[in-house]
C-alpha cells in the first residue's frame, strides 16, 4: 500500500534538496517496519521477527484384504491405501522488543494473536494459545521476547 511521504508532504524534495525518506519518489511503499504484536490485551511490543509453522495433516493406513494389487516382475504386492487422518493447525514463534506483560499464569490460555501496522497495510489475527515465552532485560535496553503459539484453527 503506498501512501504520501509525510517527510516532504508529496513534493520529493526537503530544503532544496531530493527528500532523503522517499528519494524524490513522492510516495512510500509499506513495508514490515513499524509493525506491532499483541495477544488478546497483552501488548508484546514491536514485532522484530516472526516464524509461522502451517498446519500439519496425519495419514493413517487403511490398507485392507480387498486393496489393489499389482504384478511386479515375478511377485505381486499391494497397494498401500492411505488417506488423510488428524490435521493439527501451525504454530508461530514471535520474536519482540518493548513491553512484554506476559506472565506465566497466560501459559495454556487461549486469546487472539494479532500483528498490525500502522497505517494499515499488514493486518492479521488468528486464535492461539500460548505454549511458553522467554523474556531478557539488560540495564538500558528494552525487553526482548520471544513467544510460541498454537494455533486454534486451520
Amino acid at each position: 500500500m503506498a501512501y504520501t511521504c509525510p517527510t516532504c508532504a508529496g513534493t520529493g524534495i526537503v530544503n532544496g534538496s531530493v527528500c532523503y525518506r522517499c528519494r524524490g519518489n513522492r510516495t512510500l511503499v509499506e513495508d514490515s517496519q513499524g509493525l506491532t504484536v499483541t495477544w488478546g490485551s497483552v501488548d508484546l511490543g514491536q514485532l522484530t521477527g516472526i516464524s509461522i509453522d502451517s498446519a500439519t495433516a496425519s495419514m493413517d493406513d487403511v490398507t485392507g484384504l480387498n486393496s489393489p494389487v499389482v504384478s511386479v516382475g515375478t511377485h505381486h504386492v499391494m497397494i498401500r491405501q492411505l488417506i488423510t487422518g488428524d490435521i493439527t493447525p501451525g504454530k508461530a514463534s514471535v520474536r519482540y522488543m518493548g513491553a512484554n506483560g506476559l506472565t506465566d499464569g497466560h501459559v495454556g490460555t487461549r486469546q487472539t494473536l494479532r500483528v498490525v501496522h500502522p497505517r494499515g497495510a499488514v493486518a492479521w489475527a488468528l486464535r492461539a494459545v500460548l505454549l511458553k515465552f522467554t523474556q531478557s532485560a539488560t540495564v538500558n535496553n528494552l525487553i526482548e521476547g520471544t513467544a510460541e503459539f498454537q494455533f486454534q484453527e486451520v
